[in-house]
């Protein structure tokens, strides 16, 4: 590391930047001597944090060391941001070095070197905006309750669950319930099969074992916490009670773990509030919309840079209990990296679950070509468990693919991708949010691996286990939208399941006795009112088994099935009724094969997309057909190839086949003017009382809808309609609305409005013409006063404003901006109308200085010059205005309290917050139109107007002061920067000091001045006076700042003696 050091202080003159500074992080070798001292040779000895045993105080001022040839090194401690330790990985360490172009080629030759790359950031998994931190008003949230059942429960409430039979389906020890009253419920998603029945009522319950993820830590790599939230329950004193923390915060520089108030509030770099982090863990483990609701929650605030994460990586197999902790990671990038990809080996072969965001692009991420443009890291590594999203929307026909999901072979299983989330607000525990993208799919899978970890305790769970474990446990090829695209076939069609399948209904409220809270059979010959079983079985035990869960073995009556109180079948009967089924659906027994044309295919798809045919493939592939049964016992040729990955490729090529002939159906409507034609912006039930902008679309739709093209359509639509292939066929054939779908309006609608045009507008075109005229009239100007060369400044500056303003814009190039007035052009003329070319490039030539007419040559630089010096005018005069703008505070120290109020209250108004000199000043926009190709002038005037909003801003933080916190804070930036008061010189001469101990403060000093990132500046460029809230406290308090003087004077000393 002092090699590598020494390669960048010979070679800092590669560090100088593009504006001939040098690069301020090289700042540090000139806070550091290395001067030869009393013959010995000096070394630096790199502080390693992450070893304690390294981890020497300022005060060791060297450790002298005798080598083998028994010659003395003494070696400072240096804590360098230059060059560093970052961690082991495998059988290697890696070290973080501040690198130019010129640097990078030496170092990553010298020996012992194994390779160089170079650190970039990942981003997060998200696909929020500032919209998604809205609050969700959604009262029920705070009434979401957690409670657990088991089987020996007695409660005189109706349940509709049967908790003994969740038991046996999932293995669980015991059984909690959640009534979950939020949505998107993703929840209740992953604890049953999708193929409920919408004509009952939806199970909200959200299904899942007591253990909860009790004792599993799941580590979580973001932007950092804040504990402020009710889903954030410990359950302090009970016997679940469990760990929520940041442990600490990453960054390239190293990790710094927390005091007791970061462990509660901590955010990363740049962020206030760390939304992203307050989200993923409380879907992995949050009380109320979380998973794992007793799992411990690690956080770790990062930078996201490649550098930090291994340091996390580090700090996780430092710290964490092997096969007892899941890793979430709701990041992604698209840069391949050694290190970050051996780390990432660490933590798995060490018995660490590593959970990962496929990432939101909707593309294909599973590249192996690792410096490819398609590379994603991490799920390209193929060691995560890589998750993809679905809508966590509810449908009956299973679930489908988030529209901006990544996907490919590498996905391992796939979650619900838009979930709630906490939203932290001040003097508020309960507030929430909606938030989406892989980055929430990724810990609520977390979440059920821990659930499914602290179920089993005596398993020594790896990644592989797990990847295993939630492969088996998946409901699989249940995603539509996933595997019809080439770039996706290849993908795993499994979605995330905890191990609950079956589907319960709230209407089915027999399950326990009211009377006396005891559990009752369902039916059959025991029950308490001999209840039939409707829509499944009687099985033996007297339990209802309804179709939608399975239940086929139970039906058959050599397995005790009672036939009197619901279904019942023998394997013989069931062979027999599955055959006349097929028999029965033989016209929707399909063979999509791909060597078919389009039109095979949408003859196919008429009978694929008919009510009878889907309700045949909908009972084949939810198992409420007898076939479910009998093709165990018998093999039926549709059968063996037929399964809903089967149903879900027909489905996309049918769905492609309709979307085809709609586009096509469009496109014919298109070349019959149908667009033109529309009345989709007219109000036709209102045609009588339209208001004045309703008045306007009416005149000037009219002129549209009355042309012979509208005409012919509106007599004629449903001929037109039919006589089209593609429409007629979606129309007749896929019971598709046409008028629905294009949004054509009805023939009485047609009839309505074509004659509203006949009686009142068309009659009065002239009238209405000048009517509209009027909103124009800014733009109707008089130029023969302008093509002169004496034009008034104010005059050029107003005149050419309008001409430039959009409305007057669309007037002047927009053509038959005005149909109503061609319409009767004939028989009226305007003489607005007929001048307007003629007025349009007077403008032009005055205004944007374009005079095409000038043939004199001689005059050609001289008018140039004029034309610029008139654009330079713009933006001095912009200048100007803005400089004496009633928005600036223009303070002074002697500014009274009544006028300093006065003109605080101006720049407080929404006027002044919302002002902005190119919409508001016509001058401005001038300048700006005019100078747009002109790049000095160009950036002149981005420089008045960025120094007018930074004085704004300043303004504005000025009057944010009153007299208490302008002092208050004031004393508290005076406390603060007295500590960087440096050692007094004076006493190391007066005392006749030895001059290296001298020296030795050097790097002291250095490190003092970094601490404070730089505040002290404030004092060595005298700028302390300056700051806002000094500022306005010296208007109501005397201030001492002597030791101004005396800083100033020691640091002049040390900035010439030290290095």
């Amino acid at each position: 590391m002092n090699d590598i050091y020494d390669v960048i202080e010979n070679n800092k003159e590669s560090y100088i930047l593009n504006d001939g500074e040098m690069d301020e992080k090289l700042e540090e070798l000139n806070s550091i001597s290395l001067k030869k001292r009393n013959n010995k040779n000096k070394k630096f000895l790199f502080i390693n944090k992450r070893n304690n045993y390294n981890n020497i105080p300022y005060n060791k001022r060297s450790l002298e060391l005798t080598n083998s040839n028994n010659s003395t090194v003494e070696y400072i401690p240096i804590e360098s941001k230059l060059v560093n330790h970052i961690c082991p990985i495998s059988n290697y360490y890696a070290i973080n070095v501040y690198l130019s172009e010129k640097t990078k080629k030496i170092v990553c030759n010298l020996k012992n070197i194994l390779f160089c790359e170079k650190s970039v950031t990942f981003s997060l998994a998200t696909m929020d905006n500032d919209d998604d931190l809205n609050e969700y008003e959604n009262e029920n949230y705070n009434n979401s309750t957690t409670s657990t059942t088991t089987s020996t429960t007695t409660s005189t409430t109706a349940i509709y669950y049967d908790i003994d039979d969740i038991k046996n389906e999932t293995g669980w020890s015991d059984v909690s319930v959640q009534s979950v009253t939020f949505t998107p419920n993703y929840l209740s998603l992953i604890s049953q099969s999708p193929y409920i029945d919408m004509n009952k009522s939806y199970d909200n319950n959200f299904y899942y074992p007591s253990s909860a993820g009790q004792n599993i830590d799941i580590y979580i790599i973001d932007e950092g916490i804040i504990l402020n939230h009710d889903d954030y329950d410990t359950y302090k004193g009970t016997p679940y009670e469990r760990t929520i923390t940041c442990d600490g915060l990453v960054d390239t520089n190293g990790f710094i773990p927390t005091n007791e108030l970061g462990k509660k509030y901590c955010t990363g770099y740049g962020i206030d509030i760390p939304n992203h982090g307050i989200m993923t863990s409380s879907i992995a483990g949050g009380t109320i919309l979380g998973v794992a609701k007793r799992a411990n929650i690690h956080m770790i605030a990062s930078d996201f840079s490649y550098i930090g994460l291994l340091r996390g990586y580090d700090y996780i197999l430092q710290n964490a209990i092997p096969h007892k902790t899941v890793v979430s990671l709701s990041l992604t990038s698209k840069t391949y990296s050694k290190a970050y990809e051996d780390k990432l080996f660490d933590l798995v072969s060490k018995g660490f679950i590593v959970i990962t965001a496929a990432g939101n692009d909707n593309t294909n991420c599973c590249s192996r070509d690792i410096f490819g443009k398609d590379f994603y890291s991490n799920p390209g590594y193929r060691m995560a468990i890589s998750v993809g999203s679905v809508s966590s929307k509810i449908f009956e026909d299973g679930y489908h693919k988030s529209s901006f999901s990544n996907f490919g072979d590498c996905v391992d299983i796939f979650a619900p991708g838009e979930v709630i989330a906490p939203l932290i607000k001040t003097n508020s525990t309960s507030k929430y949010r909606k938030s989406s993208g892989t980055s929430c799919s990724t810990p609520l899978v977390a979440g059920v691996v821990a659930t499914i970890m602290s179920e089993h305790p005596e398993i020594v769970y790896t990644q592989e286990l797990i990847r295993k474990a939630l492969i088996e446990m998946s409901i699989k090829n249940e995603i539509s939208d996933l595997n019809s695209s080439t770039n996706s076939k290849d993908t795993p069609n499994r979605f995330i399941n905890n191990g609950k399948r079956k589907i319960y209904s709230p209407e089915d409220l027999y399950l326990y006795d009211n009377e006396n809270g005891t559990l009752q059979l369902q039916c059959g010959i025991s029950s308490k009112n001999k209840t039939i079983c409707k829509d499944g079985c009687c099985s033996k035990d007297g339990k209802c088994i309804k179709f939608i869960n399975n239940p086929w073995d139970k039906c058959l009556i050599e397995n005790g099935c009672q036939k009197d109180f619901g279904y019942c079948t023998t394997k013989e009967k069931s062979m027999e009724e599955c055959e006349n089924e097929l028999n029965e659906y033989e016209e929707c027994q399909l063979d999509f094969s791909s060597n078919k044309d389009i039109q095979y295919h949408q003859r196919d798809c008429q009978i694929f997309k008919s009510e009878k045919c889907l309700k045949f493939y909908k009972n084949l592939y939810i198992g409420q057909s007898v076939c479910s049964l009998a093709k165990n016992y018998k093999s039926f040729e549709f059968l063996n190839h037929f399964d809903k990955l089967k149903f879900n490729q027909y489905d996309d090529i049918c769905d492609l086949v309709i979307e085809k002939n709609k586009r096509e159906c469009q496109l014919e409507l298109t070349q019959y003017h149908y667009n033109k034609c529309s009345l989709e912006t007219i109000d036709i039930a209102n045609i009588l009382n339209p208001g004045v902008e309703g008045m306007k679309k009416i005149i000037n739709k009219c002129v549209e809808f009355k042309s012979e093209e509208c005409q012919t359509f509106y007599n004629n639509r449903n001929e037109i309609i039919n006589d089209i292939p593609p429409c007629s066929l979606i129309k007749e054939k896929f019971n598709m609305d046409i008028s629905k779908e294009y949004n054509i309006n009805s023939k009485e609608d047609m009839e309505t409005f074509n004659n509203y045009c006949d009686n009142y507008v068309l009659k009065n075109s002239i009238s209405y013409c000048k009517y509209l005229l009027k909103d124009y009239e800014e733009c109707q100007l008089n130029f023969s006063t302008l093509v002169s060369n004496n034009i008034p400044k104010d005059e050029l500056i107003k005149n050419c404003s309008i001409f430039e303003s959009d409305k007057c814009q669309d007037f002047y190039y927009t053509p038959d901006i005005l149909p109503i007035c061609h319409y009767n052009q004939n028989n009226q003329k305007y003489d607005i109308l007929e001048n307007l070319e003629e007025n349009k490039m007077n403008y032009i030539n005055i205004c944007r200085g374009n005079n095409d007419n000038d043939n004199d040559n001689d005059n050609d630089n001289d008018n140039d010059n004029d034309k610029n010096n008139l654009k330079k005018e713009y933006i001095t005069d912009c200048k100007n205005i803005l400089n004496n703008n009633q928005c600036h505070l223009n303070y002074y120290p002697e500014m009274n309290e009544k006028e300093f109020t006065l003109k605080c209250n101006i720049i407080k108004t929404k006027n002044c917050q919302e002002y902005d000199p190119v919409t508001v000043l016509p001058v401005c926009k001038l300048a700006q139109l005019y100078n747009k190709d002109n790049d000095e002038n160009k950036k002149q005037l981005e420089s008045i107007i960025s120094d007018y909003n930074e004085q704004y801003e300043k303004d504005m933080e000025l009057c944010s002061y009153n007299e208490d916190t302008s002092i208050q804070v004031c004393d508290f930036v005076i406390v603060h920067l007295q500590a960087c008061l440096l050692y007094d010189y004076t006493n190391y001469i007066n005392n006749n000091y030895n001059i290296e101990d001298l020296e030795y403060n050097c790097p002291l000093i250095y490190n003092y001045i970094n601490s404070f990132d730089n505040k002290c500046q404030l004092i060595t460029e005298g700028q302390i006076k300056d700051v806002s809230s000094c500022l306005i406290a010296q208007r109501y308090k005397s201030y001492d700042f002597s030791f101004l003087n005396k800083f100033n004077k020691d640091w002049e000393y040390y900035n010439a003696f030290c290095p």
